[in-house]
């Protein structure tokens, strides 16, 4: 199953990582910038976007995004994959603590689009993965929520982040902007068989477009 539709015009993947699910649906859009500030992470996405018929039209950026604009404190995971502006919950998930806090170069999305000749208009989904840190970026997207028409990202059960928002939290948030949640899956459990994260998809209410593609 495939969440990018005929109505996707263009995505800000923010949280890219080394471009796994940017294969999943640069084939289907026309417009893409990829935000991923890990470098060794970044350096694997610029390899891969280069290398592929899909560099023509993708953006790349090595900003944190988040909801200011500076610099910021930054959390990097032993594996890169739980990187994060947010520091680890150490109660409940100590078993991933971080190894290394750096400062990073940050940008609202506001500000990006402020600062560079890019038509928002040409991008209508957010596609993140920014491990617990979801709601600092749509706090700094005021106007670019404007033109978003889906949200996709991941969520949490439980407080796996310091300072994060869970599941029914961010399902709250979501819906004081404007959003509504049209699918979700759970996808991550412990030993015990606990779900604590999965993805969501969130569209703009009373816009009637949206189904899903199977892949």
């Amino acid at each position: 199953m495939n969440i990018v539709n005929e109505d996707v015009r263009g995505i800000l993947q923010i949280g890219a990582g080394k471009g796994e699910e940017f294969f999943s649906y640069a084939h289907l859009v026309n417009n893409i910038i990829c935000f991923e500030p890990v470098e060794e992470e970044f350096q694997y996405l610029y390899a891969n976007v280069s290398r592929s018929p899909y560099r023509t039209y993708t953006l790349l950026s090595s900003y944190v995004v988040g909801n200011i604009t500076g610099e910021v404190d930054f959390f990097i995971g032993n594996q890169n994959c739980n990187s994060s502006l947010l520091d680890i919950n150490m109660d409940i998930n100590a078993k991933n603590a971080h190894s290394t806090q750096t400062k990073l170069k940050a940008i609202t999305l506001d500000d990006f689009f402020a600062q560079n000749e890019l038509n928002i208009k040409n991008y209508n989904m957010i596609y993140m993965d920014v491990q617990g840190a979801e709601h600092l970026v749509l706090e700094g997207a005021k106007d670019t929520l404007q033109h978003i028409d889906y949200i996709f990202m991941e969520v949490s059960y439980k407080p796996l982040y310091n300072g994060t928002k869970t599941f029914e939290d961010m399902i709250s948030y979501l819906d004081s902007l404007g959003y509504e949640m049209v699918l979700h899956n759970p996808f991550f459990g412990d030993i015990n068989n606990d779900c604590f994260q999965g993805d969501i998809l969130a569209r703009r209410k009373n816009h009637l477009f949206w189904s899903v593609k199977e892949s």
